[in-house]
C-alpha cells in the first residue's frame, strides 16, 4: 500500500521526511501543494493534484495529511475510487460554515504584514484569497456516510483541533481516534516517529 502524504500550511512535502525515515518499509510520497509558497485559487485545484496522484498509483493508497492537508485528505472521502483505501486526519478540519477559529485566522491574516508570511514563505494575497475561498467548505455529510476507515490523530497540546476530533469520532462510523502526548499542533516535526507507529498500526489493520 502507498502512504501519500499531505503537508500543512507553513509546511513542504520535506517536512514529512522525518515520518517516512521510521516508515522505510512502505512506498512514501509526499505531495508538494503550493507553488513557490503561493497556495491555489481554491481547494479544488489541490483536490484534482491529490485526485490525480492516486489514480496514477500501481497501488492502494492511505492519505495522510496533517492541519491543512488532512482537511484536504478528508475532503478526498467524495472522491468515489476503489484506490483510496483509508485515511490519516492530524489536527484536520472539516468545516467552516460555522467555525469561529476559521474567521478569526482570517481576521488575523488580514492584520498581518507580508513580511511575516514571506518569513515562512508564503504570499499574503494567495493565502487570503485561498482562505476565503473555504467559507462554504463543509464534508459533513460525506464523512457520515463514508465506509473509508479513518485515523484521527491530534497533540495533546492541541486543545482546539482536540476538540474536533472528538467531533470527527462521533460523527465518521468507521472511525479512531489516538492522542500524542507532549505533542503540539505540528506533530510530524513534534513527534514523528510516535506518529510513523500509528500510522504503522493503521495501515496493517487495513491489510
Amino acid at each position: 500500500m502507498k502512504l501519500l502524504f499531505l503537508h500543512g500550511l507553513g509546511q513542504t512535502a520535506d517536512s514529512w521526511h522525518p515520518v517516512m525515515k521510521s516508515l522505510s518499509g512502505y512506498d512514501c510520497q509526499a505531495l508538494e501543494l503550493f507553488d513557490q509558497g503561493r497556495l491555489p485559487e481554491n481547494l479544488q485545484i489541490m483536490q484534482d493534484k491529490v485526485k490525480q496522484a492516486i489514480e496514477q498509483s500501481d497501488e492502494e493508497v492511505c492519505l495522510v495529511g496533517l492541519s491543512l492537508g488532512a482537511m484536504l485528505a478528508l475532503s478526498m472521502t467524495e472522491l468515489v475510487s476503489p484506490k483510496l483505501k483509508g485515511i490519516v486526519s492530524c489536527a484536520g478540519q472539516y468545516q467552516f460554515v460555522q467555525n469561529r477559529a476559521y474567521k478569526r485566522q482570517i481576521f488575523l491574516f488580514r492584520l498581518l504584514p507580508k513580511g511575516f508570511f514571506r518569513k515562512h514563505g508564503l504570499d499574503k494575497l494567495s493565502m487570503l484569497t485561498f482562505y476565503k475561498s473555504l467559507s462554504g467548505f463543509d464534508v459533513s455529510q460525506t464523512l457520515k456516510e463514508t465506509n473509508l476507515p479513518i485515523k484521527l490523530i491530534c497533540g495533546q497540546n492541541d486543545p482546539v483541533n482536540l476538540k474536533v476530533a472528538e467531533e470527527l469520532k462521533n460523527l465518521i462510523p468507521n472511525s479512531s481516534l489516538d492522542i500524542i502526548a507532549d505533542s503540539g499542533h505540528v506533530i510530524n516535526k513534534d513527534q514523528p516517529e510516535e506518529l510513523a507507529r500509528q500510522i504503522q498500526t493503521f495501515v496493517e489493520s487495513m491489510i
